[in-house]
């Protein structure tokens, strides 16, 4: 059987993790930027139960803040009537992390807010105002829809047929 080495007391695992005012301070930065748990915990070298137990505050706060200061920065670029432009990418930011979204919304109405009125019109025409040549254009259109209306319906009463258990 294999000797073990004594164990040692204090001696196990790493050593506990100080976090520092730095530290801090770059986490909740990182936070604030969108990076994940396991991005953060990489960066600063420590597992990810370090990272709850030492830094929970700077995990919530972070993405606030951050968020906070693009909001302030966009409220005063959009209120300086001299500023012109980074309101494509602020405007990214606010939807992508703060669930801003922008909504389309239309209306059909009839006057004064009232039901659209529809009205049906027919109009015809008389075969004696056409020239010879849309006379027979007239007359192989109706030749074609007539095929086609009767084909509709040649297939309708064989699908009825068929629902009823006849044979088609």
């Amino acid at each position: 059987m294999p000797r073990r080495k004594p164990k040692v007391p204090g001696k196990v695992g790493h050593p506990p993790h100080v976090p520092t005012e730095t530290s801090r301070h770059r986490v909740l930065k990182l936070a604030g930027q969108g990076w994940t748990y396991d991005d953060i915990c990489d960066m600063e070298g420590i597992g990810l139960n370090s990272l709850r137990k030492y830094y929970s505050h700077e995990i919530k706060t972070g993405k606030k803040i951050a968020l906070s200061k693009v909001i302030e920065t966009m409220f005063g670029i959009a209120t300086n009537p001299d500023h012109r432009g980074c309101v494509s990418a602020g405007t990214f930011i606010l939807k992508t992390q703060a669930g801003w979204r922008e909504t389309n919304r239309t209306e059909i109405t009839g006057a004064d807010g009232s039901p659209i009125q529809l009205q049906a019109t027919a109009s015809s025409i008389d075969p004696r105002d056409l020239s010879i040549e849309q006379r027979d254009n007239l007359r192989e259109i109706l030749k074609i829809a007539m095929v086609a209306h009767t084909d509709a319906e040649d297939a309708e009463f064989e699908e009825i047929e068929n629902d009823d258990g006849d044979e088609a």
